[in-house]
């Protein structure tokens, strides 16, 4: 089980159910405003983490985009002594995009619900529709850069030492083959989850990777257009061991502008 390692990303519905009058938890919904008005755990807040994304990785946007961060997590109450679970419909890219946000801000105390509202109304747990008004606090940030992958950085890699990354492609197969990052593995984010919208166990998902030719040995960078689905498999290389990962979170919708980027196109991949 998520719960029985300290170190993973994920806590099940009964680890939640559990723990949800802890003074130290915090539940962050990342699902649209409507969908957290018709139901929701009981306590939590709603956070739409999309409105966070980084649009571009030069060091401009970046310090910019920290000022955005620091304001709305600490809008939202969340601070370093806090444990925060992120929520959505299922294991899906935004409740993991909230995990990697709060790496990259370098809190390190963010989870997500694996499996998602469908767990949590499966085990039986009830939903609430009172909105909760979040606590601020005074935050400041400094950003985790082993977090996160710029494109300067990765241009130098593929450029000098190509083998001493491993990129992965979170996309459909389609993306990939209309482009992708030269010599980027294409694994589609959904390849993580089982059936019911939980994350696969660790086993599984490292030998899906390994299977795959990505190595735990070698750093991981993962990206896909905009850093959620990104996130997502961020999460999944997290769970299954991988102890070095990053996700290129401005993705393709940076690396497909910018005029010094290499772009590869492989044959289509299924």
């Amino acid at each position: 089980m998520p719960d029985s390692n300290p170190s993973s990303p994920l806590v099940s519905a009964a680890w939640l159910a559990g723990h949800l009058g802890d003074p130290d938890l915090l539940v962050v919904d990342v699902r649209p405003l409507p969908m957290y008005l018709a139901g929701h755990i009981p306590g939590a807040i709603s956070l739409e983490v999309g409105a966070l994304r980084l649009p571009a990785s030069d060091e401009g946007t970046i310090a910019a985009w920290t000022a955005v961060l620091e304001r709305a997590l600490g809008a939202a109450g969340i601070g370093p002594e806090r444990t925060v679970v992120f929520t959505e419909d299922i294991s899906g890219t935004m409740a993991a995009f909230g995990v990697w946000l709060l790496d990259v801000a370098g809190l390190h105390t963010g989870r997500m619900l694996d499996g998602g509202l469908r767990a949590w109304a499966g085990a039986g747990q009830p939903l609430d529709r009172t909105p909760v008004q979040p606590s601020p606090v005074e935050l400041h940030l400094t950003l985790d850069r082993g977090a996160l992958m710029t494109a300067a950085d990765l241009i130098a890699t593929i450029g000098d030492v190509p083998d001493s990354v491993t990129i992965v492609d979170t996309r459909s197969a389609g993306e990939h083959a209309n482009g992708t990052i030269p010599g980027a593995i294409n694994r589609e984010w959904m390849s993580n989850l089982n059936a019911d919208g939980t994350y696969k166990d660790a086993s599984a998902l490292a030998a899906q990777y390994a299977a795959a030719g990505i190595d735990p040995a070698n750093p991981a960078v993962t990206y896909c257009a905009g850093g959620f689905r990104a996130a997502q498999t961020y999460v999944a290389l997290k769970v299954a061991g991988f102890p070095e990962v990053r996700n290129y979170a401005p993705s393709w919708g940076e690396w497909s502008q910018l005029p010094d980027a290499p772009i590869a196109f492989p044959e289509d991949e299924d």
